[in-house]
């Protein structure tokens, strides 16, 4: 009889635990502040991502989401075009900056 409430307790745990959104997160609302370096916006983002569980493609989604809400429309072409991720994007902002 204590197997089958365990059992039944831990499922009943498991559906109302409260879950992390992989889909929707809050960073997607996320804008860059007004003279806020890309760099600045990076580590924000990083900040709110932990909410997600966006596991291996983190880098991925918020390159993707900078590529989308920043204005240097020349460092977007060249990300997309060269196929840059995270950390080469961010080189590439910090050189131009120098």
């Amino acid at each position: 009889m204590e197997d089958v409430y365990l059992k039944l307790r831990t499922k009943l745990n498991d559906h109302f635990t409260p879950k992390k959104n992989k889909h929707h997160a809050r960073f997607l609302k996320m804008r860059p502040h007004m003279g806020e370096t890309i760099s600045a916006y990076v580590a924000r983002l990083r900040e709110k991502v932990k909410e997600c569980e966006f596991g291996a493609t983190l880098d991925e989604r918020i390159l993707e989401h900078i590529i989308q809400t920043i204005d240097n429309k020349k460092m977007i072409e060249k990300a997309i075009t060269k196929m840059w991720d995270l950390t080469r994007f961010l080189t590439e902002v910090r050189r131009r900056i120098l």
